[in-house]
């Protein structure tokens, strides 16, 4: 298929990225629309955790985005953007409003539909034929 052509497709569906894996051409633009995906299935949340769970302090620094940590005598504060993973484990420890865990394929504003999606190899019959959640390989 015609790089051009690709880019074409590409420009009209969301969430596309057309990537060249012979100059990397793209690559950047991947990471940052992978990094908003990212970042868009995480919930914000605030805690109280005691210092025994620090290794449940250290997972949010891993696996989250804290935005702040205040030491106090009942324990560390934190407020925090979290995976939906983690969030069973801080349950105990969440103060306010417990959120909702975002539904897969709904981050930064795609469409998903709730579903991995599937990699197949392209071809230009099948142009008009990709979901918003396949990866297709060209």
């Amino acid at each position: 298929m015609d790089p051009l052509q690709i880019r074409r497709i590409a420009a009209k569906r969301e969430r596309t990225v057309c990537v060249s894996g012979h100059t990397g051409e793209g690559l950047e633009e991947l990471l940052a629309v992978i990094g908003r995906e990212l970042e868009a299935a995480m919930v914000e949340v605030a805690a109280v955790l005691p210092y025994a769970a620090g290794d449940l302090l250290s997972a949010l620094h891993t696996s989250g985005r804290v935005r702040e940590v205040e030491y106090a005598e009942e324990g560390v504060r934190v407020a925090a953007a979290v995976p939906g993973a983690l969030l069973g484990r801080l349950r105990p420890y969440l103060v306010g409003e417990v959120p909702e865990v975002p539904e897969r394929g709904k981050g930064a504003g795609g469409k998903g539909k709730g579903r991995e999606g599937k990699v197949r190899e392209g071809t230009e019959e099948e142009e008009d034929g990709w979901d918003d959640d396949d990866v297709v390989l060209l």
